[in-house]
């Protein structure tokens, strides 16, 4: 769940800060074509990232303990 929030809440900067600051608009226009793309994209990143540092986490835990 955490790794989704990570995920989608870059996105939902980038559309609603990042771009109107630019001078692109909310969401640069929210082109239907790229919007699935966008989401998918940023929801595996979210996803692989929470995997990397669960597995990190692991590490740590297992090196720490005697």
């Amino acid at each position: 769940m955490g790794g989704l929030v990570f995920g989608i809440a870059p996105l939902l900067v980038y559309w609603f800060v990042v771009l109107p600051l630019k001078g692109a608009g909310v969401g640069g226009g929210f082109h239907l074509a790229m919007l699935p793309i966008e989401v998918g994209f940023h929801a595996i990143f979210g996803i692989g990232l929470a995997i990397i540092f669960r597995s990190g986490l692991g590490l740590v835990q297992r090196s720490v303990m005697p």
